[in-house]
């Protein structure tokens, strides 16, 4: 029995003995290739100057923007972002007087002495980061680069400015160096590589014309600015339609009065109620009849085009004009809402244009006001 034990225990001593180097020479293995896989060098590809400047003499970006992007709206937008981030990083600073102040301008200032290289490096690390134009422009601007010019070359938006005398355009600066990761050049040391200095470095600036969508209705357009005034019309267009409804509220008001005093007359009552019926129907009328529509729809047409609220891709100088959006097939483009205190106007349109031999129509498009003093 214990020969037995002992050739049993021997045998497992032998099996396991066996398995561990096999497990752990496949794990080895997988280690070294995924290694080796990754430490793989990239072969890069060769571009000489001429090549380079023969490509980015290519480069355009996209003149033409059509969407809810303004020139104006972007132009303050990026320069807002460039102060709020411009006080954050001087504010840091600011805590930290043992830096140069011009570090703000050049991070490789050098800070005062005694500060440790740790506590410089920790302070620098922590700060707020530069404001970066390539990163705010580049989801609003599109570059035209084709799939080579992504790959070999490190394109970046610098700036913006105005164009004098045009406001739905604006100037876009860029850059272009040599993308290091997949393409190599003639020698050049460290410090020069993607540099302005570098003989890789291509800089230039194309106009972009913006073309909104939205309707200019915003806060600090002539439309908005005039709405107080301007609603008062809308408003009593509505308020005369009230007046004529608090009548008919009156009569229904007498009817159901005479009901209870002729409760016992059935054929009476019947004839009061079929009264009171179509009270309330005039009353539900009065808001959809054509002539209400058309009446609203008269003063939103005049307002709009007086503070020309047009959008840039319906202008009115290329005789674009409104026009109710359902009104051929009797539908209703103008409704009113009163439930709950929303006092809420809806106007359904649609620009036209018969300018050209064709005739132009946009989507359709909806407009809600509310109207406060009714």
């Amino acid at each position: 029995m214990k020969s037995k034990n002992s050739k049993l225990r021997k045998g497992l001593l032998i099996t396991t003995w066996v398995a561990i180097p096999t497990l752990t020479a496949a794990a080895i293995a997988g280690a070294i290739y995924y290694v080796v896989k990754n430490t793989r060098s990239i072969e890069k590809e060769f571009w000489s100057v001429e090549k380079f400047n023969e490509e980015v003499g290519k480069i355009k970006i996209k003149d033409m923007i059509v969407g809810s992007l303004e020139a104006n709206k972007l132009y303050d937008d990026f320069n807002n972002e460039k102060i709020k981030i411009q006080k954050q990083r001087e504010e840091y600073f600011n805590k930290h007087p043992q830096l140069f102040s011009d570090i703000l301008l050049n991070e490789n200032a050098t800070p005062l002495l005694g500060l440790s290289i740790s506590d410089q490096q920790k302070i620098l690390k922590n700060a707020p980061p530069a404001f970066d134009p390539d990163a705010f422009l580049k989801p609003k601007i599109n570059s035209l680069l084709n799939f080579e010019q992504t790959k070999y070359l490190d394109f970046k938006f610098t700036d913006l400015e105005k164009i004098q005398n045009d406001n739905s355009k604006l100037k876009i600066h860029f850059e272009v160096f040599l993308n290091y990761e997949y393409a190599r050049g003639v020698f050049e040391t460290n410090k020069i590589k993607s540099t302005p200095n570098s003989k890789y470095y291509f800089k230039s600036s194309q106009d972009v014309e913006f073309f909104s969508n939205d309707l200019k209705i915003y806060p600090g357009s002539s439309f908005y600015n005039n709405w107080a005034t301007n609603k008062k019309d809308a408003e009593k267009i509505i308020g005369e339609i009230n007046e004529k409804n608090k009548e008919h509220d009156k009569e229904i008001q007498e009817l159901e009065e005479k009901k209870l005093q002729l409760k016992d007359n059935e054929e009476e009552v019947a004839k009061l109620d079929k009264q009171i019926e179509d009270l309330k129907k005039k009353k539900e009328e009065l808001f959809k009849a054509p002539s209400f529509q058309e009446s609203i729809f008269k003063w939103f047409k005049e307002i709009f085009e007086k503070t020309n609220a047009f959008s840039d891709i319906y202008p009115s100088e290329k005789n674009f004009k409104i026009e109710p959006l359902e009104k051929e097939n009797q539908s209703q483009y103008v409704l009113w809402n009163p439930k709950k205190g929303l006092n809420e106007l809806t106007i359904k349109f649609k620009f036209v244009s018969t300018n050209e031999q064709k005739r132009i129509e946009s989507y359709p498009k909806i407009i809600i006001f509310t109207l406060d003093d009714i």
